[in-house]
């Protein structure tokens, strides 16, 4: 969805896309206790999905970043903002 919108809105040279949810599974191939919580139907903690996504964000030279599938709760959002900050999110 999100390559999607940003594809049809132009942005694509200007704005990256992460889905939490794919970061999440490609970590688990090496991470084994985000592995048993995926496994398991248990959310992953939000600092563990802040962390990944930080580190992802910082790969990429962009003003502008859409996630999908984060936040998916307000304590996720709230979270979010105080390790990073919303100016660096779009």
């Amino acid at each position: 969805l999100c390559s999607r919108l940003i594809t049809q809105f132009g942005f694509n040279f200007h704005m990256k896309s992460i889905c939490a949810g794919e970061l999440l599974r490609k970590e688990s191939e090496t991470n084994s206790k985000i592995a048993t919580l995926i496994n398991s139907g248990n959310i992953v903690p939000g600092e563990i999905t802040i962390e990944l996504l930080n580190k992802e964000i910082e790969l990429h030279n962009t003003q502008m970043i859409l996630i999908d599938g984060f936040p998916r709760a307000m304590d996720q959002a709230t979270l979010f903002e105080e390790k990073l900050g919303i100016d660096r999110i779009l």
